[in-house]
C-alpha cells in the first residue's frame, strides 16, 4: 500500500485515510495473517499430530503414504497442518 493522505469524502464529516494498493503483499491466506500476528497455543491434537509423523516415518523408510485430512469447516484441519509443517 503507499499512503494518499487524508482525503474529503462526501457525506462524512472528518477526512479519511486513503492508500493505493500496489500489489500482493507476501501473506496469502488468513492463517498465514493469523500466523504473522500469533497464534493461540496449539492443544489436543497430539494424536493427530502423532499419527502424521508416523506416517512420515513410513514414508521415509520407504513405504509410501496417503494421508487424507478431513472434517467440518472450523475445526483446524489447516493449523494442524502448519504445526506438522513446522515439526518437519
Amino acid at each position: 500500500f503507499k499512503a494518499l493522505g487524508a482525503t474529503p469524502i462526501k457525506g462524512l464529516p472528518e477526512p479519511i485515510a486513503v492508500f493505493e494498493v500496489l500489489g500482493l503483499g507476501p501473506l496469502r491466506t488468513r492463517l498465514q495473517v493469523s500466523a504473522s500476528r500469533g497464534l493461540a497455543r496449539f492443544v489436543g491434537r497430539a494424536r493427530e499430530l502423532e499419527q502424521l509423523r508416523e506416517a512420515r516415518a513410513r514414508a521415509q523408510a520407504g513405504h509410501g503414504q496417503i494421508v487424507g485430512v478431513v472434517g467440518e469447516p472450523g475445526v483446524g484441519k489447516s493449523r494442524l497442518c502448519l504445526e506438522f509443517k513446522q515439526l518437519a
